[in-house]
């Protein structure tokens, strides 16, 4: 049975991450990297125009959020309405500044039986995410909540933008271990950047190591592949862990700029406190799909 309540507060006991997977978002459809592609080569028109994309020109841009913690019961609910605030800072402070502020609208509780996890690809992360979705497409349904025992330690997931439909609509959504908030349980992921990198992809973002002919979580081989689509994110092989300062793997390409490699972006693997940044080409190509495939879609509206 599924119970609604007020915030609670609570003190998390510390635990530490084995076999960590940083995110597990699935790969992204053909008709994203079709958007991504078509823009990557409007993005090199503009440079050879000597137009490049700059943060003091995005649009600002609001994001109703609304926030759904699950726990089996009220005493397994261990994420006070104090985290949950600073994690919507640390969000804001990494996109305010990119022209993206998500505002919090509302905190549900929910304890049950069967909502005691929020695995990717079940029938209790369709059964959960239908229950309580809130708002229209352009809003961001933020999932705190266990992502299950033995699914290899998986820190957060989300849904990329696309063309809407009710099962689409219903699914959409960033969800998150709540070891990974700030001041979380998670030891070297517990400044809230699982969060930030999560949005990345619900805007549409792809890894900065991405291997575009695999999955999502396919390393391949970035150097010779096209990457995440953007130019000023450099060429990587492979996803940064730690803080490996001056790390090169690459040598640029068609759709990179020549670089070491962005251990410090949002987009990449590394520890929480080596992420820092996103880059302008990011930004832009974040809000490109945000207005086309969010703000300009065939809306469904659960309020």
């Amino acid at each position: 049975m599924l119970f609604l309540k007020s915030i609670l507060f609570g003190l998390p006991a510390l635990v530490l991450a084995t076999d960590i997977q940083r995110c597990a978002t699935k790969s992204p459809g053909s008709q994203l990297k079709g958007l991504h592609v078509a823009q990557a080569k409007v993005d090199s028109q503009n440079r050879l125009n000597g137009k490049e994309a700059l943060d003091n020109t995005f649009p600002k841009v609001s994001v109703n959020t609304y926030v759904h913690v699950i726990a089996s019961s009220q005493v397994d609910d261990d994420t006070p309405q104090a985290q949950i605030v600073d994690q919507i800072n640390v969000i804001n402070r990494a996109y305010r500044r990119h022209g993206f502020t998500f505002l919090l609208r509302n905190i549900t509780r929910s304890f049950g039986k069967d909502w005691s996890s929020i695995v990717p690809d079940t029938d209790s992360e369709l059964k959960i995410k239908s229950a309580l979705r809130q708002g229209t497409y352009a809003d961001l349904n933020f999932y705190i909540g266990n992502i299950g025992d033995g699914f290899g330690g998986i820190l957060g997931y989300s849904t990329f933008p696309d063309y809407v439909s009710r099962d689409i609509f219903d699914l959409d959504a960033v969800v998150i271990d709540p070891g990974t908030l700030p001041n979380g349980t998670i030891s070297k992921y517990d400044l809230g950047a699982t969060a930030v990198h999560e949005i990345g992809h619900w805007l549409g973002l792809f890894h900065t190591f991405q291997d575009p002919l695999g999955p999502i979580i396919n390393f391949g081989d970035g150097c010779t592949a096209d990457g995440d689509f953007v130019y000023d994110t450099p060429a990587e092989s492979s996803p940064a862990w730690g803080c490996p300062e001056g790390r090169d793997t690459c040598t640029g390409n068609s759709l990179s700029r020549e670089g070491k490699d962005p251990i410090h972006n949002f987009m990449d693997y590394s520890d929480d406190s080596c992420l820092n940044l996103f880059s302008a080409g990011q930004m832009a190509r974040a809000h490109v799909l945000y207005q086309q495939l969010r703000l300009d879609s065939n809306n469904i509206n659960r309020n």
